[in-house]
């Protein structure tokens, strides 16, 4: 045992390692009070780094499974207002497949279809430009990189009024100041073989009806009589028996003629050739090279004639032949622009992003390029209108245009719609399924490295606790040592 009374380093001795414990106490207190095994850089420095980024990693997780959730709902909102555009198109299939049925509709029944038509193309207009998300626009093409261009517009003045506006291009965008009307043309059917005094006997079909002139012969003026129903009024013009309709217009050509039972004398005719009637058309100029002519027309019960264009436009006239004073349309071209497409971060670090792209749903870019359907006659017709905005049911080929372009409209939206649920599904939702495990599994491997395991800790706190008090007694022993060399000076 030390002698010494200046120095007493069994003191010094017991002091350090009272310190030391309870400096360790310290720590499973503050272990135990948080819970954390690392609650500064001196408890674990290389853990302290590690736990820090896998921190950071999930605070990125959490925020991009927020952002993945916003962009389901975003795309939700643009499906479900797209659900509202495909259901105004199936009413105007039904309006345009109504229109259609001229053989009982007059021109006041085809009126109200098409004001309803038209009610429906501003209902489409109003969802494609307001439709949001935020402050979004989802729906009027600034959602697509892609060129959008909007439909351009139209004025009438003088005598001539506007149905439809039409959508234009520059190459159309003028003001045409002169008007001209040129009258409607009735279907023929020329059947040859007749001379002026032949007697016709047999049978003669038009649009499958049989109209039976009988064995013995009848001439032009009996003919005409026994096929008064059909609708034709027949004449022998130059060796041909020549069926006229008596009504002008494309839309009255002959679906049929047959000649097969008809004898003229004692000879049975040549085959009929149909010619196909054409509507009144309207013919606008600007006087420096600019034409536009309508392609169809229809009479309307105020004694007016609505006459459509290729531009989906539709001029109502009054239906007169020749030149319509005083008459002005002038075309606006439509504007084109360029969006960006919908950018979504849906990771946790740097690229990782996805995007999708959503065309403008407004009727002027619906159901373009609807092509071309073959008639009742077996012939192919054209579509003449452009797009939903362009469709005007008050002809029966614009009318039936309407079903064809309509239908390609119905597919658009069906296609737009379909990308955007598998885009939902196979993206975000799988995207929002994984970041919820990564989140779980990060947040265990953190928890190994900060988390304090509370039973060790506790029994560690046990043993230092009793440390500090078994120190605390050794130091108070320690200083008392000194006392005990007095004995040696009595």
């Amino acid at each position: 045992m030390s002698t010494q009374i200046n120095t007493n380093t069994t003191s010094i001795m017991a002091s350090r390692n009272l310190n030391v414990n309870s400096d360790r106490e310290s720590t499973d207190i503050q272990r135990l009070s948080t819970g954390l095994r690392i609650n500064s850089a001196a408890d674990d420095a290389a853990g302290l780094v590690i736990s820090q980024n896998m921190n950071a990693q999930l605070v990125g997780i959490t925020q991009a499974t927020s952002n993945t959730n916003d962009a389901i709902n975003e795309v939700k909102t643009a499906e479900n207002a797209l659900g509202e555009v495909q259901s105004l198109l199936m009413t105007m299939r039904q309006l345009a497949v109504n229109a259609s049925n001229q053989g009982v509709n007059d021109s006041t029944d085809v009126a109200a279809d098409q004001e309803e038509i038209n009610s429906a193309i501003s209902s489409i207009n109003r969802i494609s430009s307001t439709t949001q998300f935020g402050q979004k626009k989802l729906l009027d093409g600034s959602a697509s990189s892609a060129v959008t261009i909007t439909a351009g517009s139209a004025t009438a003045s003088g005598a001539v009024t506007l149905a439809s506006e039409g959508r234009w291009n520059s190459g159309d965008a003028f003001t045409y100041n002169k008007a001209t009307v040129t009258g409607a043309t009735a279907a023929t059917a020329s059947i040859g073989g007749v001379k002026g005094d032949s007697k016709l006997s047999g049978a003669l079909t038009i649009n499958g009806t049989s109209y039976d002139l009988g064995s013995a012969g009848v001439d032009v003026t009996t003919l005409n009589n026994k096929i008064q129903s059909s609708g034709y009024t027949a004449s022998i013009d130059h060796g041909k028996l020549v069926l006229t309709s008596g009504t002008a217009g494309a839309s009255n050509v002959p679906q049929s003629v047959d000649t097969s039972q008809l004898k003229a004398g004692n000879k049975f005719v040549d085959e009929a050739s149909v010619t196909q009637g054409t509507d009144a058309a309207l013919t606008l100029d600007d006087g420096k090279g600019h034409v536009l002519r309508s392609t169809g027309s229809i009479a309307n019960a105020d004694k007016t004639n609505s006459y459509m264009f290729s531009n989906g436009m539709v001029v109502n006239a009054s239906g007169v032949s020749g030149e319509i004073a005083g008459a002005s349309v002038t075309g606006k071209a439509g504007v084109a622009s360029r969006g960006k497409d919908l950018q979504f971060q849906i990771g946790a670090n740097y690229g990782q992003t996805t995007s999708i792209s959503i065309q403008s749903t407004a009727a002027a870019n619906l159901g373009a390029n609807a092509g071309s359907y073959i008639d009742a006659n077996g012939n192919k017709q054209t579509v003449a209108a452009n797009s939903v905005a362009d469709i005007n049911v008050t002809t029966f080929k614009g009318a039936q245009d309407s079903v064809a372009v309509i239908d390609k409209a119905i597919n658009d939206i069906s296609s737009i719609r379909a990308n955007l649920g598998a885009f939902q599904t196979n993206v975000l939702q799988s995207n929002a399924n994984s970041l919820t495990v990564a989140s779980q599994n990060l947040g265990a491997s953190k928890s190994t490295i900060t988390d304090a395991d509370l039973a060790s800790t506790v029994v560690q706190y046990t043993k230092d606790a009793i440390l500090v008090q078994s120190a605390t007694s050794a130091l108070a022993y320690a200083n008392q040592s000194p006392t005990q060399v007095l004995k040696l000076l009595q």
